[in-house]
């Protein structure tokens, strides 16, 4: 008896509103032709103009392949709930790409600008390099120090690291804080979706 293999991701985008098994997944059979025919399956139909998304049960993909391959067996290898989403394909406007762009970079650049103010004048950073210079020259400061210009290049230096960024390269091939917030909230929220769906019962199941 040949095998599928059938491995999907938990959350999948698609842009074709008739989405089939191969749009969410990797299936493999030593029978090419088998493999096919079940990348061919049909899973669901979006409205082409609207946004859709819609929860599938992994025991519902392998009762779709069993009835199209009845005398085949399916070897799950993937996540046992798929969210698949959709979204309408559109004309990319590059003008609002690069607005949206610079938009995030100010409001980061000006929001890491104040946090940093803010939590220098709680602490009192100032003052501290002005009793540390007074100390090693026994004169009072007047205006930047050594100290200050230091603090300034080291916590640039340290943003960059800290960020794995230094302009458009990357320092190690390590993911980056944010990358790695994202993929946690991006799963949280994939785990929320399924969990609602199915005590909703909203859930594309083998009984639905």
């Amino acid at each position: 008896m040949a095998v599928i293999y059938l491995k999907a991701e938990q959350s999948v985008c698609v842009t074709e509103h008739i989405v089939h098994l191969k749009d969410i997944g990797s299936i493999y059979c030593s029978d090419p032709e088998l493999a096919y025919q079940a990348k061919q399956i049909e899973l669901t139909r979006f409205s082409k103009m609207e946004h859709g998304r819609e929860v599938f049960s992994i025991l519902k993909l392998i009762e779709l392949i069993k009835k199209q391959c009845p005398d085949v067996e399916v070897e799950n290898m993937g996540e046992t709930d798929i969210i698949v989403y959709y979204k309408p394909p559109k004309k990319e406007n590059k003008a609002l790409l690069y607005a949206k762009v610079i938009s995030v970079c100010l409001i980061s650049f000006f929001g890491a600008g104040f946090s940093i103010m803010t939590y220098n004048t709680d602490v009192d950073t100032e003052k501290v390099f002005d009793m540390m210079y007074r100390l090693v020259t026994g004169q009072e400061a007047n205006g930047p120090t050594a100290m200050t210009f230091m603090y300034c290049i080291g916590l640039a230096v340290g943003v960059m690291i800290f960020f794995n960024h230094a302009a458009n390269k990357r320092l190690s091939d390590d993911p980056t804080p944010f990358q790695v917030q994202m993929r946690l909230y991006e799963r949280d929220a994939n785990d929320t979706l399924i969990k609602g769906a199915g005590r909703k019962g909203q859930e594309t199941d083998v009984d639905s």
